[in-house]
């Protein structure tokens, strides 16, 4: 083996070893300016070599550079490690997630539980307006274009948080 081999596989070996390090230490991309000089400076032994290691060597590093970058920002976030590192993982803010996730479900299944149900308007529907339901006021918006305060109406169906009422 050459000492341009020699040299060549260390500066690789170095540049794969800086990239880790970038990964894993915030360092504003120095580290990986580094990783990328040495994986260049690789590229100049390898072709000191020979022509054809060179332009392969350059040809995989154009290959293998955006794939170690697609790994080191959309890969490596989503890992274990990563996520301890970047987010600071919490087991609360994962049960806080899940409680406003069922206090949300349970909120759209009340409003589901709305539908046929009869009330009075409470105000002035231009379309929209207040509605009161089993003593409880909410907003609803009228099917049928206006309708005054006082007039009973009906759930007829639910749109995300829209509740949608007809005269009866």
């Amino acid at each position: 083996m050459s000492d341009y081999l020699l040299w060549a596989f260390s500066l690789l070996g170095i540049a794969a070893l800086l990239f880790v390090i970038e990964i894993v230490v915030p360092s504003g991309g120095i580290i990986g300016l580094v990783a990328l000089a040495a994986a260049l400076g690789a590229v100049v032994a390898f072709s000191y070599e020979s022509t054809t290691l060179g332009i392969v060597s350059l040809a995989g590093l154009i290959v293998m550079v955006p794939l170690a970058i697609n790994f080191a920002l959309k890969v490596f976030p989503n890992t274990p490690i990563g996520k301890r590192l970047i987010l600071g993982e919490d087991e609360n803010d994962e049960a806080e997630l899940a409680k406003l996730e069922q206090s949300r479900r349970e909120e759209e299944a009340r409003r589901q539980a709305l539908v046929g149900a009869e009330g009075t308007t409470s105000t002035t529907m231009r379309p929209v307006g207040s509605v009161k339901i089993d003593g409880v006021t909410i907003e609803g918006v009228s099917e049928v274009g206006m309708l005054d305060a006082g007039v009973r109406v009906r759930v007829t169906r639910v749109d995300g948080s829209t509740v949608k009422v007809r005269p009866v």
